[in-house]
């Protein structure tokens, strides 16, 4: 079996005298894509701004490559993970390649990979405009592409399918899938079963109480209807015909 490279433990995590999550144990194999799934409130963010800032909580355990991630700092810290947050981030004055330049913290600036990087999210026709101007979809698109530009081990993304139209969904896929294949990981949550269980390798459930309902292989999802149960929806399940499963309401 392989050796996971990211171990979570989350015994109890408090925030405001109130219980966020509880019981959130998990692995993360190397070169694995895992998707957290779970209805509005669950903790699914904070169970991510966790992994990214453990120094701000207690009681949690996370250890990359049997190191305690809490104990990096600095370079070292981003030359591991990057992450990219839910928060609508101010869209400011400034290039799109300004923007990027300042995005760049332990990763060097080269200008042609930065061309390919707007390439593959279909920015390059913005070149030279200032960032305030753009829709939110293609802010989303720059923020991605920032993040993945980073050169890190994990990568870390909350809803990083919103403001996306159905054509940067698609690049978004491809980007996390050649990731995989370059020996990277990705964790990211979603309110878009379909982008998770199309896209992740292992599926994270957890349910109102914050509690870890499930961790499993996507294929397990339809048989098992472990989604019926954490939304408290009944699920319709339809295999495509390149054998993967897409769920409707």
């Amino acid at each position: 079996m392989m050796k996971a490279i990211l171990d979570v433990k989350i015994p109890l995590l408090r925030l405001n005298d109130r219980d966020i999550l509880k019981n959130i144990s998990f692995s993360l194999p190397k070169e694995t894509i895992l998707s957290v799934v779970g209805p509005n409130g669950a903790g699914k963010t904070t169970l991510l701004k966790a992994l990214f800032s453990p120094r701000d909580f207690r009681n949690l355990k996370f250890t990359l490559h049997d190191n305690d991630i809490s104990k990096l700092s600095g370079k070292s810290f981003a030359n591991k993970i990057s992450y990219l947050g839910a928060s609508d981030f101010s869209q400011p004055l400034i290039t799109i390649e300004e923007f990027f330049i300042n995005s760049c913290y332990s990763t060097e600036v080269d200008n042609e990979e930065i061309h390919r990087g707007l390439k593959a999210w279909e920015l390059e026709s913005l070149k030279g405009q200032r960032v305030s101007n753009f829709s939110l979809g293609e802010f989303q698109r720059l923020l991605l592409a920032t993040t993945f530009y980073q050169k890190a081990e994990l990568y870390i993304l909350d809803e990083p399918e919103r403001h996306l139209d159905p054509a940067g969904i698609k690049i978004l896929q491809n980007v996390m899938s050649n990731l995989r294949e370059r020996g990277k990981n990705v964790i990211f949550t979603s309110h878009d079963i379909n982008l998770s269980i199309s896209t992740a390798d292992i599926i994270l459930g957890i349910n109102k109480d914050g509690e870890q309902d499930f961790l499993c292989d996507r294929e397990l999802l339809e048989s098992s209807k472990y989604l019926n149960k954490l939304f408290n929806v009944n699920f319709q399940y339809l295999k495509i015909p390149d054998g993967t499963v897409k769920v409707f309401i």
